[in-house]
């Protein structure tokens, strides 16, 4: 009973606080209308107190409106699709004409909602290649498959006329080779809980299997190509064969501008020592709102003949974002309500 009484005694004190305000405010305005003057605005100051209140605000709810941010006062925001941090080797697509441009990493465009296009740029000129990905299940369990075709016949072709023949012989018959690959990603993502409906995912795990396979297409005498990185490749790329692969991959949002991926690569099929492990860890930053830079490190682990059973490589990546993101959801379900 005290505490009740406690209650209703704050809030009448509340509302005589309210009552004061309200006429302090009533009788200001009216001497303000019988002075006849208006108060001059800084126009500039306000716009920046606007522009600050808003910066704060963000930073401190930058997780209540997670998939589709609030927009700073005249400023696009491009950082915060939440597209980006689903890398492409992860069960999620980009959104409808939205992407990246990248060197080393798959370039990709959104035709639909849960469909993209992409290609490896670094690779087109030796390896011409094209890969569709659909997602099937955007859960907090995303599902995906991935079919590409590529060949690497004008690579063959090319090192051969620039004297390269520790790759390809000088006298080799080379024919044209169809590769193929289909994968299948499952996606599974960790989120911040700040609500219901709107929640931040900062750690992604993603298990994903494939297989390349190849048709080649004339007379061929292509050998296996010996070097880390390629002769667990070699049978897709000449045509002699077929490798399947297993992924474990682990993305984490450190903060808005910095990212950090792992993945452990396996290889099987029918090249030298028949099994190969190969690791890639990199960091992505963000030098402007729409242009990061990645570098990290290639680790191969593999019995391939050769005078050593490691190889490593240095991973450096560029990448620009375009397009903008999703709109927001409207109506129930997704339909619209009028």
């Amino acid at each position: 009973m005290l505490y009740y009484h406690n209650d209703l005694f704050l809030s009448m004190v509340k509302l005589s606080g309210i009552y004061l305000l309200l006429a302090l405010f009533l009788v200001s305005a009216g001497m303000e209308a019988q002075s006849g003057k208006k108060p001059k605005l800084n126009k500039k100051t306000s716009k920046r107190e606007i522009k600050k209140r808003q910066a704060e605000a963000r930073k401190k709810n930058k997780d209540t409106n997670a998939f589709n941010p609030l927009q700073g006062m005249g400023s696009t925001e491009s950082l915060e699709r939440d597209d980006i941090f689903w890398n492409s080797e992860t069960a999620n697509t980009v959104y409808v004409k939205a992407g990246n441009i990248s060197l080393l990493t798959p370039s990709r465009y959104g035709i639909r909602q849960d469909l993209e296009i992409g290609t490896v740029l670094a690779y087109d000129f030796w390896a011409p290649n094209v890969f569709i990905k659909k997602r099937w299940k955007n859960d907090r369990l995303k599902i995906a498959s991935r079919h590409g075709l590529y060949s690497g016949t004008p690579g063959f072709h090319w090192a051969q006329n620039h004297g390269h023949y520790d790759y390809v012989d000088s006298l080799a018959q080379i024919p044209v080779v169809i590769s193929m690959r289909n994968e299948v990603f499952f996606s599974y993502a960790f989120y911040h809980d700040v609500g219901c409906i709107q929640r931040q995912p900062y750690i992604i795990l993603t298990l994903s299997a494939g297989l390349d396979a190849s048709v080649p297409i004339g007379d061929s005498s292509l050998n296996e190509l010996q070097r880390h990185f390629l002769t667990n490749r070699s049978p897709a790329l000449t045509g002699q064969g077929v490798t399947g692969f297993a992924r474990a991959r682990l993305d984490n949002k450190f903060y808005d501008y910095l990212y950090f991926f792992t993945s452990m690569n396996f290889f099987f099929g029918s090249f030298t020592g028949g099994f190969a492990f190969e690791n890639q860890t990199a960091i992505q930053t963000f030098v402007t709102k729409n242009f990061s830079v990645s570098a990290g490190l290639y680790l191969s682990l593999a019995n391939y003949g050769l005078d050593s059973k490691a190889g490593i490589l240095p991973f450096f990546d560029l990448s620009w974002y375009f397009g903008q993101k999703g709109s927001r959801q409207k109506g129930l379900f997704n339909k619209r309500m009028f």
